[in-house]
């Protein structure tokens, strides 16, 4: 990689965490390609994205922006998820990690607050807005549904009479 190589991942990895509201790093130790792929496409299913980062240059970039505490953490082969969504790149890679016992999650940062492996588990597990909207609906159509059926029951019941 020569230098304006360099100098554009770094502008683009800083451009990343300038954008994203949430950051998960990950140890990438012997993930095979496949599977690399394969969590990519999920990713991008929900608006997420990752990256396989070189740790000197994302160091670099991190600098001037609201995650830069994560430096010390670019230490080891490290791949990074990210999205303006938390809670899709929280739960995608929670999920992943748990069934691929070769990734395994470092830490992350949401906006300035570091967030260690509890914290992205707390994360994982609420529900995403999709799943609150369908909850929601359910309660309100639910409510709608007996009030239509007293309706017809009454109503058929002053038929009869």
């Amino acid at each position: 990689m020569n230098r304006t190589q360099k100098s554009e991942e770094i502008n683009s990895l800083n451009q990343v965490f300038k954008d994203s509201e949430l950051v998960v790093i990950t140890r990438n130790n012997g993930i095979t390609v496949a599977d690399i792929t394969s969590f990519r496409k999920k990713l991008y299913g929900v608006g997420a994205n990752l990256k396989v980062v070189k740790n000197r240059l994302a160091r670099i970039a991190l600098k001037g922006t609201k995650y830069e505490q994560l430096s010390e953490v670019f230490v080891q082969p490290t791949l990074i998820a990210y999205a303006k969504d938390p809670l899709a790149v929280a739960k995608l890679t929670v999920e992943f990690a748990k069934n691929n016992e070769k990734m395994v999650i470092i830490g992350g940062a949401m906006g300035d607050k570091k967030l260690d492996m509890n914290a992205l588990n707390a994360l994982a597990a609420i529900p995403s807005m999709n799943e609150l909207r369908a909850q929601i609906a359910g309660m309100l159509k639910s409510p709608a549904g007996k009030v239509a059926r007293v309706l017809k029951a009454y109503a058929e019941k002053d038929q009869a009479a």
